[in-house]
């Protein structure tokens, strides 16, 4: 959705994405666009990390919980854009995992596999040694 009809028009995501940016909070790109397998069709998911304090922030942002949503997590949803963010609890190990899935180019076709790999690379990241810092 375009914002204005003028040549360098913003499109309502671009300004909440601007809008996240500038917000104290660390959103973490995912889904398809991190993927690389986007089409111009496609939402625009992030992750952050689960708290009281980032569920305030996306209320102030135009999120709301999405509660059919189909990712593990607590899902906001914009009430305006495309985007949907993922809050989970330790959210640097859900980074630190999608790394690795898009290092090892495992796919994003098969999601529910795709979603099977990330709990389980982060469950073996969790018994590293050092924690999250180590690696």
């Amino acid at each position: 959705m375009i914002i204005n009809g003028a040549p360098d028009a913003v499109t309502v995501e671009q300004k909440i994405q601007a809008m996240m940016r500038a917000s104290s909070v660390t959103f973490y790109l995912t889904g398809s666009h991190f993927f690389k397998t986007a089409t111009c069709n496609s939402d625009w998911d992030y992750m952050a990390e689960k708290s009281e304090f980032v569920k305030v922030e996306l209320q102030c942002l135009g999120f709301t919980k999405n509660f059919k949503a189909s990712y593990e997590g607590d899902v906001y949803k914009h009430a305006e854009a495309n985007i949907h963010v993922i809050l989970k609890h330790d959210v640097l190990y859900w980074v630190k995992a999608q790394e690795i899935i898009a290092a090892e180019k495992w796919g994003y076709s098969n999601k529910k596999l795709l979603a099977d790999r990330f709990t389980f690379i982060v469950k073996i990241l969790k018994h590293v040694k050092g924690g999250i810092s180590a690696l």
